[in-house]
């Protein structure tokens, strides 16, 4: 049953007296997880002299594995690259890709955290991850312009300017909140401008996922790292937020 290949820690507590096991927090704890792709486990990861063709969906569902089969177009799996921690770098024309379509779930009701490297400055439009909509449209929910603007895209079609990026070359991990009308993001845990309350066009939906590229756009990599990504669809709650920020900042190290 692919619903119980999520994977749970357990840590345990030690003193001189005793020895007893303590739950350490996973993102699968909050309901309505989505996807999971967590480049610091190993054991998700498959690859060939660096090069990795499957990152695993630790939420369980396997037909939301993402592959690459083309060993030019393969990221590489970059040893200890962050906190001590594995990475997947999507540098070139690299990207990771679900094999077919996917459930539909709405994109007017998702949460998705990130965990990645700014790209640096002045190169070309970098696309960290979009859906792949056999209807028509895409959503790519956090992207940098050539310019070195970094926007954020709407559920309903529209995107907007984040008021305070983080830098080129630097790591942060992003909160994406979106309800098909509003919404917001967060990067280190910092509320940036809200999304546009009348956005233009229709929700787009999740037929497929694509990371490291923008689907609709040719020549749109991310052409950096990439650590973890967590996606729920539904809206999460303030303290559920707070909880994963918290626990990728420590992971991390940010």
């Amino acid at each position: 049953n692919n619903s119980n290949r999520c994977k749970g820690v357990m840590g345990f507590l030690v003193n001189s007296f005793i020895e007893f096991p303590v739950a350490v927090f996973s993102p699968a704890d909050i309901s309505d997880l989505y996807a999971w792709y967590d480049a610091s486990d190993s054991s998700t990861i498959t690859e060939s002299s660096n090069r990795v063709s499957a990152w695993e969906n630790k939420e369980g569902t396997t037909a939301r594995d993402i592959n690459q089969g083309t060993g030019g177009s393969q990221p590489l799996l970059i040893s200890g690259s962050k906190n001590s921690l594995d990475t997947i770098d999507f540098v070139g024309d690299r990207y990771m890709i679900t094999d077919s379509a996917l459930t539909t779930i709405s994109a007017a009701q998702l949460t998705i955290f990130i965990v990645l490297k700014i790209p640096a400055n002045g190169v070309t439009i970098n696309h960290s991850m979009s859906n792949v909509d056999t209807a028509g449209g895409n959503f790519h929910p956090f992207y940098k312009e050539d310019n070195n603007t970094i926007r954020v895209s709407n559920t309903s079609g529209g995107a907007y300017v984040i008021d305070s990026p983080p830098s080129a070359l630097s790591w942060t991990y992003a909160t994406i909140s979106q309800n098909g009308t509003s919404g917001f993001v967060r990067t280190d845990g910092v509320l940036e401008t809200t999304v546009p309350t009348s956005p233009t066009g229709t929700a787009k939906d999740f037929r497929g996922l694509s990371v490291g590229r923008y689907e609709e756009i040719a020549g749109s990599y991310w052409n950096e790292e990439i650590g973890e990504i967590i996606i729920y669809d539904r809206i999460l709650t303030s303290t559920e937020i707070d909880t994963i920020e918290s626990y990728l900042k420590s992971k991390w190290g940010l």
